[in-house]
């Protein structure tokens, strides 16, 4: 009797796990029936943790589909990176969370007055990031309740951009590789287009927008047709069009080969298997050796591999091939000082081994910049012109000419 008992008792307790109670916050129901349950805040309502997708290591993300109702009122696991917040790291981390205004979505439903939804993708040198850190219920607020904000986990580092030959295979659909991150972005929109009404959103007024490396992202987006049509407009703030948005498939071919060699499966039979095989720790340990052998910042991130973009994405602009969407750009006049190394008292010959150290023209670069004071007070200073340089370089240029 005591045996049936607990049996009975277990079963009610699972039972009541999925009952969602409306009482305890913000619910969202899509039409076949599956409920997301919220939390209620004081900026508005959120949803956290939502799984979009899933994906086996190195192969294109699936929409994931609810068969149960979700306790949507914690937040998700982080992609795996050099650091992890507090929800931890795992690869089981393609997840979003939702920031509405207080009672929005049921409002919204209520009246079929859906509202506009804007989508962040976050920055972090394609390597480290998570939409967990980001609030949306702020903005959410700050728009008066009148917007929807989402936040979302992508795949980062080798996990989300490794590109190699080796690795086509996996994609059966194509055989794209060094892309994932991108592709998980892209399935994150193509959930919001599929259920974001049942939140009061409507998927027909969808904003894209990213920082960064999110602004590289944007990049992407932008000059991949696979990608058009989950959006109606798009904004990038500080990396649009810039070279670093992407790399060759033969430069990702070699940092690949040098991950085969720093994880040990070089020489194996199967290579991929072998990379499959490893622990998460065990892969994040065999790419971070690669920053000690490179100063590319940027030694992951997307691929030109002749699938998803067959060329980069700043000639993509030259030649039209940019979706014809409204798009915002914006960038801040210093935000190159984030990457200058020079201190204040530096001089023209510690400015020059900088060019040299990475391989820029210094031919070039030194009669458009040295001896230029900016900005105009204290004088003139190396550390201040190398600013101004990046700036220009990775930022401001490349923004312009995408424009023009």
């Amino acid at each position: 009797m005591q045996l049936l008992f607990c049996f009975v008792a277990l079963l009610l307790a699972l039972a009541d796990a999925q009952i969602i109670r409306p009482e305890k916050g913000p619910v969202a129901t899509l039409p076949n029936g599956i409920q997301y349950q919220g939390t209620n805040e004081e900026k508005g309502d959120a949803f956290r943790g939502i799984r979009y997708a899933t994906a086996a290591r190195f192969t294109p993300p699936q929409i994931y589909v609810a068969t149960e109702n979700v306790d949507a009122t914690k937040l998700g696991s982080v992609c795996p990176q050099g650091s992890c917040t507090n929800t931890g790291c795992s690869e089981d981390c393609l997840m979003l969370n939702i920031f509405t205004g207080k009672n929005a979505t049921e409002n919204a439903v209520a009246t079929g007055a859906l509202l506009p939804v804007a989508i962040f993708v976050h920055g972090g040198s394609y390597n480290s990031g998570t939409g967990n850190i980001y609030p949306g219920g702020p903005l959410a607020h700050y728009w008066g309740g009148k917007g929807i904000v989402v936040t979302i986990n992508y795949r980062l580092g080798a996990f989300g951009f490794a590109g190699g030959e080796q690795l086509r295979k996996l994609d059966t659909n194509g055989g794209s590789t060094g892309n994932y991150g991108i592709q998980d972005q892209r399935m994150a929109f193509q959930w919001v287009q599929d259920n974001i009404a049942a939140f009061g959103g409507d998927k027909k007024r969808v904003m894209i927008f990213g920082e960064s490396a999110g602004a590289g992202s944007m990049t992407m987006h932008l000059t991949m047709k696979k990608s058009f049509g989950l959006y109606s407009r798009a904004v990038a703030e500080s990396g649009a069009f810039a070279q670093w948005n992407m790399q060759p498939m033969e430069q990702a071919q070699g940092y690949f080969d040098t991950l085969l060699v720093n994880a040990k499966c070089d020489t194996a039979a199967d290579q991929v298997v072998c990379l499959q095989a490893l622990s998460m720790d065990e892969i994040k340990a065999a790419y971070k050796a690669i920053y000690t052998l490179d100063t590319n910042p940027y030694i992951y991130g997307p691929t030109v591999d002749g699938v998803e973009a067959t060329q980069p994405a700043w000639l993509a602009a030259q030649n039209g091939g940019v979706n014809p969407v409204p798009i915002m750009f914006g960038t801040n006049r210093d935000e190159g000082s984030m990457f200058c190394d020079l201190n204040k008292e530096a001089n023209l010959n510690d400015l020059n081994a900088w060019w040299d150290t990475y391989k820029v023209g210094k031919e070039t670069l030194n009669p458009l910049y040295v001896g230029k004071p900016y900005p105009t007070v204290d004088g003139y200073s190396v550390n201040l012109t190398l600013t101004l340089t990046l700036t220009r370089m990775e930022y401001h240029s490349p923004k312009t000419s995408s424009m023009r």
